[in-house]
């Protein structure tokens, strides 16, 4: 599976349920494997920095 350069974690989610509604769709997932990119604590300050 691909990778963003630089991300902090990564997720791989599995599809437990689709849920369509007209011409939208929404899907619930679970977590089935987490991986930290970096070996230092998540920093969320930083993380609220970057998202501005």
């Amino acid at each position: 599976m691909p990778r963003l350069s630089g991300c902090m974690a990564y997720f791989a989610c599995e599809v437990t349920r689709q849920i369509d509604v007209s011409d939208h769709g929404a899907r619930a997932a679970e977590v089935a494997q987490f991986e930290r990119s970096h070996p230092k604590r998540l920093d969320l300050q930083a993380l609220k920095k970057v998202a501005r």
